[in-house]
């Protein structure tokens, strides 16, 4: 292993243009990556392997190419990559995210590395020229870094011992709000999540895979699961009937609605429940307290970011 702190993980999938892009972007911090591990989450064809070791050489960073022959979902596919990850932390990023310069990586790493308390670092999103987008789609409105309940998951920089020791993000979920359940479990233990509103990296949206019903459908069905793990019993019986509910005005949104969506949902979590009640690890009241606090009031951090 090199001396090189951050291990880059990108999952893909169906993407073969925007992996090569994120992968050329990651030569403004070459000096800091031990490797890259892209994680083919099936692609049809597979990931042209070549053509994106050929990026990464031009880049001047080490590669490594993972593949899964049946698709499991972007919480397996960067479960898989921190466990072969030797660094101590880990750049996460989305296939269709990529870097605009180096200094948010540099000032995310700035804070792990001097701040054991934090766990993870947010980053903003912008397009591809480093705006920032709308303060809606960030992890905060502050214009200042402070703490935020959780990163979002196109980019972040995470310190990887504290994802292992929690078992890692929860591969039942297959896509979206993995990152959410991951940070409530770390608040439960004292650990938080920075947001540094001026490091930008960029999320230009690829259309593959991109489906707003099954979006909708994955959402409501993991905050139900999320509960099930999570929440203290009063609020489950409260959670999952609200979530259903908001499905149902969700759904009307979506071009053709979503007939069989309701019962997709209730399906799917009534098979998973014994299993992940198995699990399950009521979170303290005094979480959620701070959950709560931090979403509302976006604490400043005052870490020195450079």
């Amino acid at each position: 292993m090199s001396g090189r702190p951050v291990t880059v993980g990108i999952t893909t999938r169906n993407r073969p243009d925007a992996v090569e892009r994120c992968v050329r972007s990651l030569a403004s911090i070459r000096d800091l990556v031990a490797t890259a591990i892209v994680l083919d989450d099936a692609s049809d064809p597979p990931l042209d392997a070549g053509r994106v070791t050929r990026a990464a050489g031009e880049a001047g960073i080490p590669i490594e190419i993972l593949r899964a022959d049946t698709h499991t979902g972007t919480a397996a596919g960067k479960n898989t990559i921190a466990r072969h990850a030797r660094s101590p932390y880990l750049l996460s990023l989305d296939d269709d995210a990529f870097l605009v310069g180096e200094g948010a990586v540099r000032d995310a790493l700035t804070v792990l590395q001097r701040d054991p308390g934090i766990a993870a670092v947010a980053f903003s999103q912008s397009d591809e020229h480093g705006r920032r987008f709308p303060a809606g789609q960030q992890p905060s409105a502050s214009e200042r870094p402070c703490y935020v309940p959780a990163f979002i998951g196109f980019a972040c920089l995470i310190a990887r011992q504290p994802l292992l020791e929690i078992g890692g993000y929860r591969e039942a979920f297959v896509i979206h709000g993995e990152e959410r359940e991951v940070c409530l479990r770390w608040l439960d233990r004292g650990l938080h999540v920075v947001y540094l509103p001026d490091a930008a990296v960029a999320h230009v949206a690829d259309a593959a895979n991109r489906d707003g019903r099954a979006y909708v459908r994955h959402v409501m069905r993991n905050d139900c699961m999320a509960a099930l793990y999570n929440e203290p019993l009063a609020r489950v019986l409260a959670i999952i009937p609200y979530k259903l509910w908001s499905f149902t005005r969700m759904r009307a949104g979506l071009p053709g609605g979503d007939p069989g969506g309701l019962w997709w949902i209730v399906r799917e979590v009534v098979t998973a429940a014994p299993a992940i009640l198995r699990q399950r690890h009521p979170v303290r009241w005094r979480t959620l307290k701070e959950w709560r606090r931090l979403r509302e009031s976006s604490p400043p951090y005052a870490g020195v970011t450079r």
